[in-house]
């Protein structure tokens, strides 16, 4: 074949540049080559032969110049067919197909499905018809560089009709690439109020007065089939579509099919999906079970009909993205389908050579915010693809800003810089996962942002593509504080307390204390008088964990009785005054005894805290009861004859608790010790004692209503 008689094919300038160069380089004013062409509803199909065949330029007839397409938009992906990689850009929503090198594409335009029509109960005669196919157009065009990137619209499917409403189906919407190609939106399908609509392929007919279905778009589609007055049935027409008109009512129990849409092998070279099928014909009435036949949806996304048996009720909608028909609606109140939304397609065949060229999608990428030491919970995620990568098999590298990291796998193998594994000229798109890392500092609440990079197979670092993060943040950790168990202090006239073995963990921030008591407010400063206390440890806060504090943890501060004397008369050695036996108030109770019994030694008028109460105990009224205070390292009171003794040890002291039924000691009667409730009924009431000790009471036998008399007294020894 002569390149001049090429000038026929719009293809023919791009495939005699192209057979130039690959069908005899070395000497090229002789190449000679067969061009084999096949023409269908889907394109053109050429076939270069030098020689031997060259190669089945597939998906649609697209052949590249020897400067090949480049473009960003949509899904894309890269099928090889017969050795050659081609880019396919897929769009199933609209958006722009920018193109950085011009070239020749191959195209599919499919406008959305239109709609159903409706149908109601009041009109048993009139289901609805189906909805027609949306437009399909395909084709090769020339792409240019400069001006606006080329506008991809994808039309919606007409939206399903709801019952009891008796209206025809809505109109797809059109889909369109730039000003090359407009799909038409399919129309709706007939109602018994309403006539079917024309569009890329036309809406079915229904009713004795919309009976005809409606025309479709010359070189996009067909029209509608026709409905079919006549009982059981009354059977609408289906929806046209790409390929073949709607089927007509074939009597008056078979509704008319959605007519068959068209296939294109566009997406891959080699699989033929069907587009742009008619939405089946509803049924209305039924007679004494007689269930009449519904139309089936056509080849390429159409609907079914509906059909008034349980079961069959409800139209099917149009497939997404095939521009689908919605199948009519049965009687009965139910809801008509939707039609299928459009689809926009666009492939090129990358040139052998051509320019090294990475593509990300998937921005904007999403902020990963987490909690310092703990990796982004959620990450994000991109996909990068590539075409004539050189160096195959190679490696792209993957670089994230300061603070993320990247990986193959969702869930491990992070890392701050990731090698993309390439084992031909073409990358197929490939997920990366993006998190921040548990390493990554908080910051001082700053945002971690930048760009992420991708280079190699022949893209320098100074050329790397790149995707923006969205900036995140990490916060705080939480920090905690646990106590140690505290032990208890002896009065030494000193500030005395728990200042070390709390643990910290998190922040590296300085520990404080803080010390409290029941007279003694929160303070930093340790207590120095016995008593009980408590201290919480707190840990500041550093660039990473916030503050912490730990639990309020209880400690006493005791005395022992040469302290605890010494706390009166600081500084003071005269046994005559600060020992054991000395008197120095002069109130006839000895400094060990006055210590015992929780008293003053240095005031007179303070005596030792022992009480005698009238009590119930035991549910028994005018019980002699003793109350005393009693050094807490004293043992357990046990009996001893009719006494109760308890052992101080580490005070050196004795408590007796006696009685008897005369003064003088003679008679003596059994001592017990009161406890539970009882004892903390006899006990409200009085002075409080000092930490280190607490009170006790007992009782004598019997009680003031039955003799003989009772008398009770402690008694208290040392060494």
């Amino acid at each position: 074949m002569d390149l001049s008689a090429a000038k026929t094919n719009p293809l023919s300038q791009n495939t005699a540049n192209f057979m130039k160069k690959h069908c005899n380089t070395a000497n090229p004013s002789n190449s000679a080559f067969t061009v084999h062409t096949t023409q269908s509803k889907t394109g053109s199909r050429l076939r270069l032969v030098c020689g031997l065949a060259l190669a089945a330029l597939g998906l649609g007839g697209s052949v590249t110049s020897a400067d090949a397409v480049v473009a960003t938009g949509g899904t894309i992906t890269h099928p090889v067919v017969n050795g050659i990689t081609y880019n396919v850009h897929t769009f199933t929503g609209s958006g722009t197909f920018t193109v950085t090198s011009p070239g020749d594409v191959t195209y599919l335009v499919v406008g959305g499905g239109g709609g159903g029509g409706a149908a109601s109960a009041a009109n048993a005669t009139a289901p609805g018809g189906g909805g027609g196919a949306g437009g399909f157009l395909t084709g090769t065009t020339a792409v240019t560089v400069g001006g606006s990137p080329y506008s991809v619209t994808v039309g919606a499917g007409g939206a399903a009709v709801a019952a009891p409403s008796a209206s025809a189906g809505n109109t797809g919407k059109d889909s369109a690439f730039g000003s090359i190609a407009t799909a038409i939106g399919g129309g709706g399908g007939a109602a018994t109020g309403a006539t079917a609509s024309t569009g890329g392929s036309g809406g079915g007919g229904s009713g004795s007065t919309y009976a005809t279905g409606a025309s479709g778009t010359a070189g996009q589609g067909n029209a509608g089939g026709n409905y079919v007055y006549g009982s059981p049935g009354y059977p609408a027409g289906g929806g046209g579509g790409a390929g073949t008109a709607g089927g007509n009512a074939s009597s008056t129990s078979y509704a008319g099919n959605g007519g068959a849409g068209l296939s294109s092998d566009i997406k891959d070279g080699s699989t033929q999906i069907w587009y742009a099928g008619g939405g089946g014909g509803g049924t209305g009435n039924n007679s004494g079970g007689n269930y009449t036949t519904a139309g089936m949806g056509g080849q390429g996304g159409g609907g079914n009909g509906g059909k008034n048996q349980s079961g069959y009720y409800t139209a099917g909608n149009g497939l997404a993205n095939t521009g689908g028909g919605g199948g009519g609606a049965t009687r009965n109140n139910y809801t008509a389908g939707a039609g299928g939304s459009g689809v926009v397609i666009i492939s090129y065949a990358q040139e052998a050579g051509g320019t090294p060229t990475i593509t990300l999608t998937g921005a904007p990428i999403v902020a990963v915010n987490t909690t310092y030491g703990t990796a982004s919970a959620t990450p994000t995620s991109f996909t990068a693809a590539g075409s004539n990568l050189t160096g195959a098999p190679g490696n792209l590298t993957v670089s994230p800003p300061a603070g993320y990291e990247v990986s193959l796998s969702i869930g491990s193998a992070y890392s701050s810089s990731l090698s993309l594994p390439y084992s031909s000229a073409t990358l197929a798109s490939t997920p990366v996962y993006v998190r921040l890392a548990a390493t990554t500092t908080a910051n001082g609440g700053a945002g971690y942002a930048g760009n992420i990079s991708v280079y190699g197979g022949g893209v320098l670092v100074g050329s790397a593509v790149t995707i923006a993060t969205v900036s995140s943040t990490v916060s705080k950790a939480n920090s905690s504080v646990s106590a140690p168990t505290v032990g208890t202090y002896t009065y030494n006239g000193s500030p005395q307390g728990p200042s070390s073995g709390f643990t910290a963990t998190g922040s590296t921030g300085g520990v404080t204390y803080s010390y409290a008591g029941s007279s003694y407010s929160p303070s930093a400063t340790q207590p120095t008088s016995a008593g009980s206390y408590t201290v919480t440890a707190t840990v500041a806060a550093d660039a990473n964990y916030n503050t912490a504090s730990s639990t309020a943890t209880g400690f006493v501060i005791v005395t022992t009785l040469g302290n605890w004397i010494g706390g009166y008369f600081p500084g003071v050695t005269d046994q005559l005054i600060v020992g054991p036996n000395a008197d120095p108030d002069q109130d006839s109770q000895p400094n060990f005894l006055e210590f015992a019994l929780n008293s003053d030694p240095s005031k007179g008028s303070s005596r030792g805290k022992e009480f005698v109460k009238m009590a119930t105990v035991a549910s028994v009224p005018n019980v002699l009861t003793l109350t005393v205070a009693v050094r807490n390292n004293a043992g357990a009171f046990t009996a001893s004859g009719d006494d109760q003794t308890a052992l101080d040890s580490t005070d050196s002291l004795t408590y007796f608790i006696e009685s008897s039924t005369t003064l003088t000691g003679g008679g003596s009667t059994a001592v017990t010790q009161v406890t539970g409730a009882d004892a903390t009924a006899i006990q409200a009431g009085l002075p409080g004692v000092d930490a280190g000790w607490s009170y006790k009471t007992f009782r004598t036998a019997g009680s003031a209503v039955s003799p003989p008399a009772n008398f009770i007294r402690v008694k208290v020894t040392t060494p």
